[in-house]
């Protein structure tokens, strides 16, 4: 449920609705002049566009906030279609689209903030581990120099791994840049 805010009382990271558009608060600044009213000063950045406002207005200036929520899930299993997760707590299920998220496993909890009950983010950890499926076995000629080779994960991405790195082995990969991070430890 929306409410109303005036200015004066929003903050840096609240979201608010401005002119039909969802935006964040990205610096808020109160100016005091000499005669006449104070202002504030808002940098406004849009979720969806990504196009930065600055704003003037009064501070009894008023603006619909949006309602923002989050929820953590947990994977449970992929039908083809898309994907079935659990939320942590409650524990009913939903499904979502396969192509938002990129790298899954069992292990995997994800954050999804929603706007207006609407998917806005998918939060990946940081770091998450998967099995290799397949890889090329090791030379012993390749530890001379630094050197990786490509390994297909369990979801069918292909990562770059060092050459001491197995097939049916567990790594941590970097969710960030989706790269090689170090062995998983058993």
């Amino acid at each position: 449920m929306s409410s109303i805010i005036k200015a004066n009382d929003l903050r840096k990271g609240k979201i608010v609705d401005y002119n039909g558009e969802v935006c964040e608060v990205m610096n808020w600044e109160f100016h005091r002049k000499g005669r006449g009213g104070s202002t504030i000063k808002m940098v406004f950045k849009g979720v969806d566009s990504g196009n930065q406002k600055i704003v003037d207005c009064s501070v009894d200036e008023k603006f619909n906030t949006v309602d923002v929520s989050e929820k953590i899930i947990q994977y449970m299993y992929d039908d083809g279609d898309g994907i079935y997760d659990m939320e942590s707590c409650y524990y009913p299920y939903s499904k979502l689209d396969k192509e938002l998220i990129p790298l899954l496993n069992s292990e995997i909890e994800l954050r999804i903030i929603y706007i207006n009950d609407e998917i806005k983010t998918i939060c990946l950890p940081k770091k998450a581990k998967v099995k290799i499926v397949d890889t090329e076995p090791s030379l012993k000629s390749q530890t001379a120099k630094v050197s990786y080779k490509p390994a297909t994960l369990e979801n069918g991405w292909v990562v770059q791994v060092p050459p001491f790195v197995e097939s049916d082995e567990y790594i941590i990969i970097n969710t960030e840049e989706m790269i090689y991070d170090s062995r998983a430890s058993e």
